[in-house]
C-alpha cells in the first residue's frame, strides 16, 4: 500500500511517518509540506492512501482532492487534527474524506485502519477475477 503525506510542520510530518510505518507493509512514497507539492506524486505515484495531517491548510487539502479525485476516484483520504477544521468535517460528512481523525489515540486508530484497508486490497483481485469470470453477484 503506498501512502502520500501531506504536513507543513516537520516534527508532526516524522510522527506521521511512524504512525503510518506502524501498519505493517505501507510505503510512504513522499511527504510533501504544501498542497503544490503534493499533487504532482499524487498523479506520479498514484498511491493508495493520502494523510492530510494536523497542520495542513484545509482550503489547500480540499483544492488538492478536487483536482485529484476524478483522476483517482479509489484514492482513499485521512485528515488528522488535534481539532479539525469546520472545512475537514464538512467533506468527511460529504463523502469526500474517507477517515477524520482527532484525538489522543490517532496513532493507533491510523495503523489499524491501514491494515484494514491492506486486507481489503488483498482481497480486491478475486472479486475482479470472479466478475470476469462472467458470474453474477447475488447482491445485484
Amino acid at each position: 500500500m503506498k501512502v502520500v503525506i501531506a504536513e507543513p510542520n516537520r516534527a508532526e510530518s516524522l510522527r506521521l511517518v511512524s504512525m503510518v510505518r506502524a501498519a505493517g507493509e505501507v510505503l510512504v512514497v513522499r511527504v510533501a509540506s504544501n498542497g503544490v507539492d503534493v499533487i504532482r506524486p499524487v498523479l506520479d505515484e498514484e498511491p493508495d492512501v493520502l494523510v492530510l495531517g494536523a497542520r495542513f491548510d484545509p482550503k489547500w487539502g480540499l483544492g488538492l482532492l478536487h483536482a485529484v479525485r476524478p483522476l483517482l476516484p479509489a484514492l482513499r483520504v485521512i485528515a488528522m487534527g488535534d481539532r479539525p477544521s469546520n472545512e475537514f468535517r464538512r467533506a468527511f460528512l460529504l463523502g469526500d474524506i474517507d477517515l477524520l481523525l482527532a484525538g489522543p489515540n490517532r496513532a493507533q486508530v491510523i495503523s489499524e485502519v491501514l491494515r484494514q484497508w491492506q486486507r481489503e486490497e488483498r482481497c480486491q483481485p478475486w472479486a475482479s477475477f470472479i466478475a470476469a469470470s462472467g458470474r453474477k453477484s447475488r447482491t445485484a
